[in-house]
């Protein structure tokens, strides 16, 4: 489906919190706000939201409707619902299960409703965004009857989040409670594999001793990161450090470091793609 543009394409975005993403356009906002609507609180109802439609989408009535609701405590279904209804984003029946699925969502427990949030952010590479969102949905497993799946899920998305920051020691706590809670073999690997990029090879191998793991799923685990290595092979940092490497067996310092403050320099870029707005 081809919608039509209302608006204006902002020149400064407008950040919105919940999800760490920027909203430049009417559009942007009402795709998100259809498609995540579990995610999606009264959080989102402040009057900065609605200057920005007005001042940078230049949607005056449209801000004037959203501000009266700000202003009087008006319904989160209603402010969705005059978003979509206004760029005419879905059918009515669209909009009716969508308003329902919002209403259900009200009475949905926190920490489904959090870790809910914590799937788009992790799913989006927000990383630092989705570790807060699971933290919290975590925060009230004690208050809330929680089946043991969904804690297994939380404590192993909340161990991706951290591995994908490098923070490989608290993504092994992540993974062990989740294989406490209810065994898994991918979790287990991971549990392994993060023990093994936090420790040095002579640590491992005393923890894994102490621990009595099995033996062939380390042995699995130890392939696995053999084949990584492999592929590795053809991507142009690794080519580029296998050339620092060279460099400096040759004695040429100057071309070694220039090489490394590559590599160290697109590993920089990327990891801040992943932290942009947010922090830990």
């Amino acid at each position: 489906m081809v919608y039509e543009c209302i608006g204006k394409m902002a020149e400064t975005p407008y950040y919105l919190e919940s999800a760490c993403i920027n909203i430049f356009s009417l559009e942007e906002l009402a795709y998100f706000l259809y498609e995540n609507a579990l995610m999606v609180d009264a959080s989102i109802m402040k009057k900065e939201l609605c200057v920005f439609i007005d001042e940078e989408l230049g949607l005056y009535d449209l801000s004037v409707e959203l501000m009266q609701l700000v202003n009087n405590d008006g319904r989160l279904v209603d402010f969705v619902s005059t978003i979509l209804k206004y760029m005419d984003y879905c059918t009515a029946q669209e909009l009716e299960a969508l308003i329902s699925n919002m209403s259900d969502n009200d009475n949905t427990g926190n920490l489904c409703r959090r870790k809910s949030r914590g799937d788009v952010l992790l799913n989006g590479r927000k990383y630092v965004g989705a570790i807060r969102e699971y933290e919290m949905a975590l925060s009230f497993a004690e208050q809330e009857e929680v089946e043991k799946y969904e804690l297994q899920a939380l404590y192993n998305n909340l161990g991706v989040a951290y591995a994908r920051l490098f923070y490989f020691d608290k993504s092994a706590e992540c993974f062990e409670k989740s294989c406490e809670i209810a065994y898994s073999k991918e979790a287990a690997m991971n549990y392994l594999a993060c023990l093994r990029l936090s420790m040095n090879r002579e640590e491992y191998i005393e923890r894994i001793k102490q621990e009595n793991a099995d033996v062939r799923l380390v042995n699995e685990q130890e392939k696995r990161i053999d084949d990584s290595v492999q592929r590795l092979g053809g991507r142009i940092d690794y080519a580029r450090f296998k050339r620092a490497m060279e460099c400096r067996h040759k004695g040429e310092l100057a071309e070694y470091n220039a090489e490394i403050d590559k590599i160290l320099g697109n590993i920089k870029e990327e990891y801040r793609k992943h932290i942009e707005h947010e922090y830990i």
